[in-house]
């Protein structure tokens, strides 16, 4: 299992980033480089290929955050190696982002801040698309209140060109049940479409996954949380 942390350097008109990668059953580092790029995304194929032209060894898992996370760079990762990769999605990120805000919070003081929240929220909350049975047999889902089946009706992509395939029926629009569903015309279920993204969701949720993930705070970012929350440090500037 390898963790994936770095250094900033701000010198001049640019920043300098320093990658180092960690071992966390030894906590050494085990391989470090300098570059320009500032777009973690953008690294996460280089730092794969010089791991497995190091170790000469591709059974690993390799830890990473969301800023990784490059649709296109994954799939040729997980096509081309013998790679498992602990990395979080946009929204599963958005959700442990708000469940670690959460945690700082006494519980007290927690039951307020869910009031308060509730309170000033503007969203209502509808039927839960876990509520939705999945028929293989149709390709469709079947609504838990009505039984209508809403139909796969096209593919469609988000701002990190992830396919979705998009399911809803017309039926909606008449359903009495209308507005504690949804807040648009239809409820739209939608489903990721790509092979690779689902397998590494799948690896990230699982035991394996959830443990090598968990490493990566104290053993890539301990000392720079350290650095960042209590000294305040920011980059070096020159």
């Amino acid at each position: 299992m390898l963790i994936l942390w770095k250094v900033k350097i701000i010198t001049g008109d640019f920043t300098i980033i320093c990658r180092k990668i960690t071992d966390p059953k030894y906590g050494i580092i085990v391989d470090h480089y300098v570059t320009k790029e500032p777009n973690d995304s953008r690294e996460i194929k280089n730092i794969i290929t010089r791991l497995i032209e190091k170790f000469r060894h591709e059974g690993f898992i390799g830890s990473f955050d969301n800023g990784y996370f490059n649709i296109e760079l994954l799939k040729e990762i997980i096509n081309e190696n013998c790679v498992e990769l602990a990395i979080t999605d946009t929204q599963t990120a958005s959700i442990t982002k708000e469940n670690l805000k959460n945690r700082n919070y006494s519980n007290e003081r927690y039951e307020k801040h869910l009031e308060e929240k509730k309170k000033n929220s503007k969203k209502r909350t509808f039927i839960d698309m876990k509520a939705f049975i999945y028929h293989d047999d149709k390709d469709a889902f079947e609504c838990p209140v009505m039984h209508y089946f809403l139909e796969f009706q096209r593919i469609s992509t988000d701002s990190k060109d992830i396919e979705y395939r998009e399911y809803w029926t017309d039926k909606c629009k008449t359903c009495p049940h209308h507005d504690e569903c949804t807040s648009q015309k239809k409820r739209v279920i939608r489903t990721i479409n790509e092979p690779e993204i689902i397998h590494i969701r799948e690896f990230y949720e699982s035991p394996q996954g959830q443990e090598a993930y968990a490493k990566r705070a104290p053993y890539g970012e301990g000392g720079f949380a350290l650095l960042l929350y209590v000294r305040n440090f920011r980059g070096i500037t020159t």
